[in-house]
């Protein structure tokens, strides 16, 4: 990948978690590596909820899907089983907070250009469900 896209994603991805927190989101995880299953962008929490966030950041005019629409139906899955993972692994610590449920948002990132200032960030709650 190259150096600009990943300090696209890195930028999209701090983008993203200052607008959730401004809405409450509390932050437990930021790019979580779960050996080769591979990295959740965000785990978050809202109010009792677990919350897996999956960033995605473009530049306007890009040849590319939107945010949700480009989290496939295979990426949907992979994410799914980094959740379970997460869930069997991390949520069930002693102390750790209890959640009510959990779900899968998108934050759709956009950048007028290359400068990656003055980001348009879109949040898509629930944005899709196991097995849908």
């Amino acid at each position: 990948m190259s150096e600009a896209r990943l300090a696209m994603g890195a930028a999209g991805e701090a983008a993203a978690l200052a607008a959730l927190q401004r809405q409450g989101y509390r932050l437990l995880h930021r790019n979580l590596r779960l050996g080769r299953l591979g990295e959740l962008d965000l785990v978050m929490q809202e109010g009792s909820v677990l919350v897996f966030v999956e960033v995605k950041a473009k530049i306007l005019g890009e040849r590319q899907l939107g945010g949700r629409d480009n989290v496939t139906w295979a990426k949907q899955r992979k994410l799914v089983d980094l959740a379970t993972a997460y869930m069997q692994s991390h949520a069930n610590r002693p102390g750790s907070p209890k959640h009510s449920g959990a779900r899968f948002d998108v934050v759709e990132v956009v950048y007028a250009d290359g400068t990656l200032k003055n980001p348009q960030v879109v949040v898509l709650k629930d944005a899709f469900r196991p097995g849908d």
